[in-house]
């Protein structure tokens, strides 16, 4: 097994050939026959997960190192040493262009499957344990916390490294690293020759970004209503990561043709270097418009030009289901917002004047006849 390699169990076999339980129980032992050793690197996996046909989110995490605690050995657990130097960790950054990375099946880690409707994008981070000196064997406790305010996203709970030094013949060595959840002891095995029992061991980082569509869409009534008629529609985006592309879907009697797009595409709307974005819509009657993956936390607002029609917040439909009453300005959370506007333009149609169409053209044809009867009668008569 690759020493940079974090894996669900950790061996120790070799290290037990090595005398290496017989050291880890002589870390009081002077250190002064020792030459100290520099770390290398470890590896992590970083997971971002979220829902199934959005666009991967901008999001950058960070990460800080600090020494763990040291623990007191006994004959049947290790004795834990406080980390030594300071390890250090590139940031990791995901963002829509990390297509090639998206997987739809598999595990997460130590969380297990991917949730039904979700993918993820995996990443490798490296620890950088070059500038840490170690000077004697042992195991050596870390503790990593991911940082970053990614909107929608919150950060994973600590993580524990141990490095395990060993004694190789008079010659110390970085024999692996190994990445846990929680700081608890590690036991040892009675049997001389079996591993170190650590429950909680886990490959990295898993992080879920929270999000939700918006949904919006058109309706036309009324005696008077022009149902092909178009109006514009403005939506206004806010609060969102800076830079980040949301996928734009249409629906019903809508042609993507129509939109206007200010930022990104016809299919895709790009917030700008603040996070904000506005886009103009041309919405007809049954006309709806999806926009995926809005960050919980993100703030919209929706207005229209209603022309000379009379507007409605909301669209009601005969089912809940065909109902897009949900609020025109709002904030994200983790449910879908449905919303819309119906336009009504009624016009009343006077009584008592106008003739219907039938009777009127009989008077017409009757006045005919009696005019050409009249001019007969009289052509007799000379």
């Amino acid at each position: 097994m690759k020493i940079k390699n974090l894996v669900g169990s950790f061996a120790i076999t070799a290290l037990v050939l090595s005398g290496a339980i017989s050291q880890v129980h002589a870390i009081g032992t002077s250190s002064s026959n020792y030459v100290g050793i520099d770390g290398t690197e470890a590896e992590f996996e970083k997971y971002f997960v979220m829902d199934k046909g959005i666009q991967v989110p901008n999001a950058t995490f960070s990460f800080t190192v600090k020494a763990g605690t040291a623990k007191t050995g006994d004959k049947t657990h290790a004795k834990i040493l406080a980390g030594v130097g300071t390890p250090t960790i590139n940031d990791i950054t995901f963002n829509a262009d990390d297509t090639a990375n998206v997987v739809t099946e598999g595990e997460i880690g130590s969380v297990g499957e991917v949730p039904t409707g979700k993918h993820f994008v995996k990443k490798t981070g490296t620890i950088d344990f070059s500038g840490c000196n170690f000077t004697e064997p042992g195991i050596y406790r870390y503790v990593i916390s991911e940082t970053g305010t990614n909107t929608g996203v919150t950060n994973d709970t600590d993580k524990i490294m141990d490095v395990f030094v060993t004694d190789n013949n008079g010659t110390l060595a970085v024999s692996g690293y190994v990445l846990h959840s929680n700081a608890t002891d590690i036991a040892l095995n009675s049997e001389g020759d079996a591993p170190y029992k650590l429950e909680d061991k886990v490959t990295g980082f898993v992080n879920t970004f929270e999000s939700a569509d918006l949904i919006f869409g058109k309706k036309i009534t009324g005696n008077q209503g022009n149902k092909f008629k178009e109006f514009t529609f403005t939506l206004k985006i806010t609060n969102a990561s800076p830079n980040s592309k949301y996928t734009i879907e249409y629906s019903g009697n809508r042609s993507d043709a129509q939109d206007e797009p200010e930022t990104g595409t016809k299919t895709v709307l790009v917030t700008d270097e603040h996070g904000n974005a506005t886009r103009t819509f041309k919405m007809t009657n049954n006309t709806f418009v999806t926009v995926k993956g809005l960050a919980k936390g993100v703030k919209y607002e929706l207005t229209e030009d209603a022309e000379d029609y009379v507007s409605t917040k909301g669209i009601t439909g005969e089912t809940e289901a065909e109902s897009y009453t949900g609020e025109q300005t709002g904030t994200m959370n983790n449910l879908d917002v449905k919303t819309g506007f119906t336009n009504s333009k009624t016009g009343v149609i006077p009584t008592g004047i106008l003739l219907t169409t039938m009777p009127y053209f009989v008077v017409v044809l009757a006045g005919g006849a009696m005019i050409m009867l009249s001019a007969s009668k009289k052509k007799e008569e000379n």
